[in-house]
């Protein structure tokens, strides 16, 4: 009987719940990062969201991008990976047949790993940092699946001992989720 009532709670929980996998691409806000590694980086995102009210709704999103660069003047092969990771509020104002625009603002925090392949001078970097992010984004409902488009921008300086790293930038993409 317990478990019973375990999981029965634990299913009302989870009704409204939603798991969207996101793809895209980021834009940088610093020059001098777009310059060492690209324009636009590829960006994987994973987010959890769970309604409070009809237009309420608390997010948890984890992110990943992964580049190749070469710095000037020296041509010195570099590689950069950043785990952004944030949670919030989104607001769904408007919303008809299934379809939902939502805004959204939260906090944020972002581990980055930067490493060179230059012997006389090599970098292996692992700093984290506090951040912030706004959402905005159009979403599909159709039965149990989400279909969707996001604009994610996120503020990020992360201080090191050495300098500050602007990670910060503008996130684009698609998402495709399951509601429970």
């Amino acid at each position: 009987m317990r478990y019973f009532l375990f999981f029965l709670t634990l299913s009302q929980a989870l009704i409204g719940l939603s798991i969207q996998g996101r793809v895209g691409g980021f834009i940088p806000e610093s020059s001098r990062f777009r310059c060492v590694y690209q324009t636009v980086l590829p960006d994987y995102q994973a987010e959890l969201t769970l309604p409070f009210d009809h237009c309420l709704d608390s997010f948890v999103n984890i992110g990943f991008q992964c580049c190749n660069g070469s710095s000037d003047p020296l041509n010195i092969d570099c590689s950069l990976n950043v785990v952004p990771v944030s949670f919030g509020l989104k607001y769904n104002f408007y919303r008809c047949n299934n379809l939902s625009f939502y805004v959204g603002a939260g906090a944020a925090w972002a581990w980055l790993h930067e490493s060179n392949d230059f012997d006389a001078c090599k970098i292996d970097n692992h700093i984290n940092g506090p951040g912030g992010v706004l959402k905005f984004g159009v979403q599909r409902s159709c039965h149990c699946l989400n279909l969707g488009v996001y604009l994610d921008y996120r503020y990020q300086k992360i201080r090191s001992s050495s300098a500050c790293v602007n990670i910060g930038g503008l996130a684009f993409g698609g998402s495709l989720g399951y509601q429970f």
